[in-house]
């Protein structure tokens, strides 16, 4: 068993906390206009820092202090920080899906990603690039189990086909930010079933 590193702890603990986002849009506090709003000012704000931090060298070891508990070091150099690539993802997934849809895809983020992340790490089997295959199985588990329990309106199967094709996503080596690809692809797959079921 391996040690998971405090910076990706703190990491997937905030990762797991921006699970606020798809449950506030699913409850009777939030609706699609308020939180695509919320979300919007939060992406402007959060680009407008990386456009500034890679532009001032004090500014970005402000950022690199502040936040080096939690940043990797490609977002250190100056990287598009995975916390901007989740704003940007929610406010993609949340604008072309309907809401049945959009909310597992967003916990599968949120909570499978994170899930996979720490299990992986801690339980590590099966390796694939960086990440492992016990991490993905810990994944589809974690974000099955919530999504069924906050989502009655989608068939388990769907959720089966979205979570699986997610945590592939998470598994699989790419160039492509995952906080972005996760849950457009697997909404995009869920759509597809869902018209068959």
């Amino acid at each position: 068993m391996k040690v998971v590193q405090k910076n990706e702890l703190f990491r997937k603990a905030i990762h797991l906390f921006t699970s606020i986002f798809p449950i506030l849009y699913t409850s009777s506090l939030g609706n699609k206009s308020s939180v695509l709003f919320l979300l919007v000012l939060l992406t402007i704000f959060s680009i407008s820092l990386e456009i500034l931090r890679n532009r001032n060298k004090l500014l970005k070891l402000a950022f690199n202090r502040s936040f080096s508990f939690m940043l990797r070091e490609e977002e250190k150099n100056g990287q598009v920080t995975g916390a901007t690539w989740l704003l940007i993802s929610f406010i993609i997934t949340i604008s072309i899906f309907s809401k049945d849809i959009a909310f597992p895809a967003m916990i599968f983020l949120t909570v499978g990603d994170s899930s996979a992340a720490v299990i992986g790490k801690l339980l590590p089997v099966g390796q694939i690039g960086s990440k492992h295959i016990s991490g993905s199985i810990a994944g589809l588990i974690a974000s099955l189990i919530v999504v069924s329990y906050l989502n009655q309106n989608i068939s388990i199967l769907v959720l089966f086909l979205g979570a699986t094709v997610a945590m592939f996503i998470e598994l699989i080596p790419s160039r492509v930010n995952d906080n972005l690809t996760i849950p457009i692809i697997s909404g995009f797959a869920m759509q597809a079933l869902n018209k068959f079921v």
